[in-house]
Parts: structure tokens; sequence; C-alpha cells
């Protein structure tokens, strides 16, 4: 069958199991982004959440970890959390190393509602994921955040496609608002800097908004955020 690209329970089991980038799209006209791509990621991810190696790391839809796992060095322990069965497979076969650093497959919403152990955690990441979200789930997601997960410091929410640069991504062509809406498009759904602060401070979270370094392969198009408690 052919699965769409944004369906990534189905759609990465298409691929070779150690396509590890191909798996979560980060790929450009097909072919894997550069280690330098995956660098400055890194990179932007320290610096942006403040990493040290005193913090309890949480990763909501973490994919199959292959870029969580660069982060370990910089932290304490780690929990990533994705649906799909067959991504968690490949995180633990390839990237986990218990007792610190672990994949648990659960589904986003349900585990920020029970997670036993929420406020272990200091530093929580969403990369490349809420535009695949429904409106009410995201801001459900982000009601428990606030909530349970109370010694949060720091969100990143992660390569966000911007509305205001659409046309960097589909250059001439027309674009409905309906497709720009569809959290199940190929892109999920497109968010302005100004929504993505707006929901951040509708929970009570102070919102930074960062630039993704030119080099990164969409970066003309996508965005950072940060949720600051106060």
């Amino acid at each position: 069958m052919d699965f769409k690209k944004s369906d990534y329970k189905e759609y990465p089991k298409t691929l070779e199991p150690n396509d590890f980038w191909g798996q979560v799209r980060r790929t450009m006209m097909g072919k894997p982004i550069t280690n330098h791509e995956v660098d400055c990621i890194i990179k932007s991810i320290v610096k942006e959440l403040r990493l040290n190696t005193t913090d309890n790391f949480c990763d909501l839809a973490c994919g199959n970890g292959a870029l969580s796992a660069k982060l370990f060095g910089n932290i304490l322990s780690y929990c990533g959390v994705d649906e799909s069965e067959y991504l968690i497979q490949v995180a633990k076969q390839n990237f986990e190393i218990q007792p610190n650093y672990y994949f648990i497959c659960d589904e986003v919403e349900k585990f920020v509602i029970n997670c036993v152990d929420s406020e272990k955690y200091t530093k929580l990441m969403c990369y490349a994921s809420i535009q695949y979200f429904p409106d009410e789930k995201l801001k459900h997601i982000f009601e428990e955040l606030k909530s349970r997960f109370v010694n949060v410091e720091r969100i990143l929410i992660g390569n966000i496609p911007d509305r205001n640069k659409t046309s960097e991504f589909f250059k001439d062509a027309p674009v409905d608002e309906s497709v720009l809406n569809d959290h199940t498009a190929q892109i999920g759904r497109w968010f302005s800097e100004d929504e993505i602060k707006q929901l951040a401070e509708e929970y009570g979270y102070v919102p930074e908004i960062f630039h993704l370094d030119e080099s990164i392969f969409n970066s003309r198009y996508r965005f950072d955020a940060v949720f600051i408690r106060v």
C-alpha cells in the first residue's frame, strides 16, 4: 500500500530498518539531511532548552529516537514517547540505554494524563510534531503539562511550519487555506508566530521564538518556540 508520509505509524515500515532520517522525514528531496544539519539542530535544541546534565528530559512524539539520542550526553535522564509501535521498536533496538535513557510506546495525550512521575521532568520537547495534532488534543496536552509537569522549566516546540512563509515551501503554487489548517496534511497544520505565542500565554507560559540556522534544510519556512514557566 502507498501510505501518506504523514502517517508515522505505517509509512516508516515501507523504508529500510536503518533509514532513520527517512522514517521520520528528515529528508530533502528524498535525501537524508547532512551530519552538519543534524549537528545544527542538536546545538539549537541544547541552547534553546538550556540543557544541562542535571535535567530529566521528556520527549513527546519522539519518533525513532535517532535525533534524541544525540542529546543523551547533555542530560541526566531521558524518556521518549511515541504512539508508533514500529518507531519505538526501532528506537529501543538502536538507541535505548537502560536504565536512564528509554522509550515508551504511548499516545501523547494519554501519556501526559497518566504519567506517574510527571514531577520528575525539568525540560520537555515536542519536535516537528504539534502540526499533526488536532486543536482540541493540543490544548488538552498543554493543560496537562501545565498542571502536572510542574517542574518543567522550558518546553521546546520545534520545527513549526511558519504560516507567514508558505511561499517558501509552495513557491508559485496556489495554496488553499483548508490545506494550511489541516493537521492530517503531508506537512501538517501551519502556525503563525503569533498563534504560537497566544497558545503559550493561554496556559501561563512566556513564549520565546527562535529562527533556525540558515544551513538547516527547512529553515526558510519553519521556526522554533520555547514556552517558559513563570
